[in-house]
């Protein structure tokens, strides 16, 4: 305000002079003198609110559109100083803001269900290709740009997916499919599927031969023997897995099923003790196996759980590739399902191998056993224990490949 005038406040509260301020959002206007204006009052005038009114402005080529009491706080108050130049004053005046968008008025005849698909997205296209920037029109441009060429990217894919289906060779995707299952179960024992029995699914002859029972006598003699004491002190030096120090405990009382069944424990013992080793372990050029283990055995067993590979230098290293270990777990839960009787409870068993839950029940059921977990309440003082059972059913029934779990997320 200029330097010298005077500020008057209209304090008259009967005054119902009330100027009117119209914002054009879209744009500014290029020429406001050819502009008419049209104010519209509501019918519904309730006491100490406002009062509500329409702004109505046209041109030659549009219609505006805003009221007094949208896109306006009601905390905001606006007036307008009119200032008298002969006696240096200025009044305060009340005034309404209206803030004016474009509309369009419908056609006669237009389809009213077309304007209704019409989405919000559409309609501000259409203001900002009718009044937006150069900035804004390229932006929207550059959308609807890509917004086509995904499009078309999705049709071409599925065209390429469909035309791939039409095409593909029913002999080589069985081809495929028979590989993957050989590949599959190649990491298991030798079975039967035409088996009547447990025992004859998995033939306890295709893992060890007579001549390697008759090799294992010597060092089962230790288990034939093994007296409370003993276990007890082997469980606390660690000597022996828990699971196979479990099985000591029942041992059968017969003579020659007690020997068999130590023999059978102490190759367990050595298949078990063959997972556990580590990498740096493996490389060991002395013993890398038990000291007790059968020269028989010892070859036989790094052979077929150990692999060897060849480095540049020429130097030979062992390992134990993940194909590998996957064939010498299924052959130790093999082996401690004949020990069982082929009905198994494996959570010991599953602790000595530090395999989780979800993996241990992968790997019995590719053996094709049913797996069933049962909780159990022992009392108020103490914990409840989880019984996780499986059993080996005949004929055998493996999963089937690529199935996936229905539960799974997406």
């Amino acid at each position: 305000m200029s330097a010298g005038i005077r500020l008057k406040v209209n304090k008259d509260a009967d005054s119902t002079t009330e100027f009117t301020l119209a914002n054009f959002l879209h744009a500014k206007l290029e020429n406001p003198a050819g502009v008419n204006f049209g104010l519209l009052q509501e019918d519904d005038v309730q006491p100490k609110k406002k009062v509500k009114r329409h702004l109505v402005a046209e041109t030659t080529r549009m219609q505006y559109v805003g009221s007094n009491y949208k896109n306006h706080s009601t905390y905001n108050k606006y007036m307008i100083a009119i200032v008298d130049k002969e006696t240096r004053t200025a009044k305060l005046v009340d005034a309404s803001m209206f803030s004016l968008e474009p509309h369009w008025p419908e056609k006669e005849g237009q389809n009213e269900e077309e304007q209704a698909t019409l989405t919000r997205s559409e309609k501000v296209d259409m203001l900002t290709n009718a009044f937006g920037s150069h900035k804004r029109k390229r932006a929207m441009e550059s959308r609807k740009k890509n917004k086509i060429e995904s499009s078309a990217l999705e049709s071409a894919v599925g065209a390429a997916a469909s035309t791939a289906l039409q095409n593909i060779d029913p002999a080589l995707l069985l081809q495929q499919q028979t590989a993957l299952a050989q590949q599959t179960t190649s990491v298991l024992p030798p079975h039967n599927l035409d088996a009547q029995t447990p025992a004859e699914a998995y033939p306890l002859h295709s893992l060890l031969s007579p001549a390697d029972l008759t090799a294992l006598e010597t060092p089962a003699q230790a288990f034939i023997g093994a007296s409370h004491e003993k276990i007890a002190e082997w469980k606390k030096s660690q000597t022996y897995p828990g699971y196979i120090l479990v099985t000591l405990q029942t041992l059968p009382l017969n003579a020659q099923s007690r020997s068999h069944m130590s023999c059978l424990l102490m190759y367990l013992h050595y298949l078990m003790h063959i997972h556990s080793l580590t990498p740096k372990q493996l490389q060991a050029k002395t013993g890398v196996l038990p000291a007790d283990v059968p020269q028989l055995l010892y070859k036989k067993l790094l052979s077929s759980f150990t692999d060897e590979t060849v480095r540049a230098n020429g130097k030979r290293t062992r390992c134990i590739s993940a194909r590998t270990k996957d064939k010498l777990i299924s052959y130790i839960l093999v082996l401690a399902l004949t020990i069982e009787g082929f009905h198994l409870e494996y959570s010991q068993l599953q602790d000595d191998l530090k395999i989780m839950d979800e993996k241990m029940v992968k790997y019995l059921r590719v053996l094709g056993c049913n797996v069933k977990k049962t909780k159990h309440t022992m009392g108020s003082d103490i914990p409840d224990c989880m019984i996780k059972m499986s059993e080996l059913s005949v004929p055998l029934t493996f999963p089937q490949l690529g199935r996936k779990n229905p539960k799974a997320k997406r």
